[in-house]
């Protein structure tokens, strides 16, 4: 009994010697600091839109609700969350542009 315990634990440690590495992170230092930099640069533009627009567009791509929900959520109608999300991407792609 006592020897399919050590045989039990053996295989055990044998196995996790013998583990692939872990998918190494392959991106460099500036491949972090860009993406950080991108990140700045969205959620400042994303600040510098109207409050129904930002509400419109986080909703939508961040937390991915549908567009009944959005209205919903913020009392409006599906027309107007429309019409809030397409200025409000316009905005966001015209100040991205500009910053980039």
């Amino acid at each position: 009994m006592i020897n399919l315990a050590r045989d039990h634990n053996r295989r055990g440690l044998v196995s996790l010697r013998h583990r692939l590495p872990a998918d190494p992170d392959d991106r460099s230092a500036e491949d972090h600091a860009t993406e950080s930099e991108s990140r700045r640069a969205v959620i400042a533009a994303l600040r510098a839109l109207p409050r129904r627009q930002r509400d419109c567009v986080v909703l939508r791509y961040y937390l991915e609700l549908s567009i009944a929900d959005i209205a919903d959520t913020l009392g409006l109608s599906p027309n107007s969350v429309k019409t809030h999300l397409q200025r409000g991407l316009r905005a966001l792609k015209t100040d991205l542009e500009v910053q980039g």
